[in-house]
């Protein structure tokens, strides 16, 4: 191996302070850091020493640290000059950032004062989008500069301390990413949020409900409106409509979304029939054909569905709400199998034909052929005997009966039982 060895001529901090003079400019300060920077180098050249990393960060820090009012003008300036600063260079953009963010992070400004530096520089960076991926990506950097919160159980310092500073810097945090949520919002990028957005990091804010209901709804608002990520939105919607629950609008958003969507789910079903504020649209009469067909999807039969859609003002209200008559029975008619196959494993397909209503035996095996990719149940057809075995099948509904109970018990016994016996054999083999 050849080590080669290059001899780097060492960058003045005056020559480094060149790109960054147009926006410090018209800070008071600058001028006599820049002074103290050229008297500086005049001095090391003229001893020719060198200067470590820890005593260049030493010199540097107290050159402005002392100087809290620099971080105010600078941000007042950047403020002020938004359109000249935020360009379409990438280069100029992020050298402009990165000034800003050194001077955030080290300068020591008044306790009181220094989340309106957060917000100030949120707002800088909010204002214009020429660059709005580079500018998401700087506001990550700001979000990631405030200080952390820490569970009060894992900090070193009095609990009163601690919840206190989680308080204050949680509260920054949270209306920091909500100007970030708004800039998404506003320039379409929700891709960028896909896969990653979850309510864990609000919780790690300790922010107060009406905030936390806040980023939630900006969240789904996002979400809405991305490619692939209907499902991701969906969970922030139920989310805000268990902390608000008077929300008639979006609690029917919620109906919609889990009737038309291409899962059949009776999960999905229940969070959202389960839901406060979906239940109150049953008092709306503009909104209460919407819960009924919740409903019918979730516990009612087919025959129900084809007597409550008949009445023409219904057909009629189906079509302004875009909702598909043949789509919801087609979801009804495989729910029903989990309930056909809950009484008798073995039944006749004849039987099974006249139950779901079904138009001929092709129709019933595209029933039984979605209900088993949707993971509902698992089913054979037995031409031979005419009959459909279905071996294994869902819950549709938990009522909380009793008699439900008593049959989850009956299961857990079974497989406590099973269990046991495998890890006996186990036991017993060499």
């Amino acid at each position: 191996m050849v080590a080669t060895f290059l001899e780097v001529e060492r960058t003045s901090d005056v020559a480094k302070l060149v790109p960054i003079e147009t926006l410090l400019a018209e800070v008071p300060e600058f001028g006599e850091i820049k002074k103290e920077f050229e008297a500086f180098d005049a001095e090391l050249n003229k001893d020719n020493e060198g200067e470590n990393f820890e005593q260049r960060k030493i010199r540097i820090d107290k050159l402005v640290s002392g100087r809290p009012s620099m971080l105010k003008a600078l941000l007042k300036f950047s403020t002020s000059h938004c359109k000249e600063l935020v360009t379409d260079a990438p280069k100029v953009f992020e050298e402009v950032c990165h000034v800003l963010f050194y001077f955030l992070s080290e300068i020591k400004a008044a306790n009181e004062a220094k989340e309106q530096d957060y917000f100030a520089l949120a707002d800088f960076l909010t204002q214009t989008s020429p660059l709005p991926d580079l500018q998401l990506e700087m506001l990550s950097i700001l979000l990631n500069l405030v200080p952390a919160c820490i569970p009060v159980e894992e900090s070193r310092c009095e609990p009163n301390e601690q919840e206190e500073f989680n308080k204050r810097w949680g509260e920054c945090a949270a209306k920091v990413f909500q100007k970030i949520l708004l800039f998404a919002i506003k320039n379409k990028r929700g891709d960028l949020f896909r896969g990653r957005l979850n309510k864990d990091l609000f919780l790690k804010w300790y922010v107060d409900e009406e905030l936390f209901s806040e980023l939630l709804k900006q969240s789904y608002t996002l979400l809405k409106q991305t490619r692939d990520a209907s499902d991701q939105a969906h969970q922030f919607l139920l989310e805000y409509l268990k902390k608000k629950p008077s929300e008639k609008n979006l609690s029917f958003a919620a109906v919609v979304a889990v009737l038309t969507s291409e899962k059949n789910s009776p999960r999905g079903l229940m969070e959202v029939y389960s839901l406060d504020a979906v239940k109150q649209l049953r008092n709306d009469a503009n909104l209460k054909i919407c819960y009924t067909l919740l409903d019918l999807v979730y516990q009612g039969n087919v025959q129900e569905f084809k007597e409550f859609v008949s009445k023409p003002e219904i057909r009629e209200n189906l079509e302004i709400l875009s909702l598909d008559q043949d789509m919801l029975l087609f979801k009804i008619q495989q729910l029903t199998l989990l309930n056909i196959g809950r009484e008798q494993p073995n039944q006749d397909i004849a039987s099974v034909i006249k139950r779901l209503e079904c138009d001929s035996l092709e129709n019933l095996e595209k029933i039984v052929e979605a209900a088993t990719c949707q993971g509902l149940i698992e089913a054979l057809f037995d031409y031979k005997n005419q009959q459909l075995e279905i071996q294994k099948v869902g819950l549709r509904t938990f009522t909380n009966a009793e008699s439900e109970w008593e049959s989850l018990a009956e299961k857990l016994d079974q497989w406590a039982t099973q269990s046991a016996q495998i890890s006996s054999y186990c036991g017993q083999q060499p």
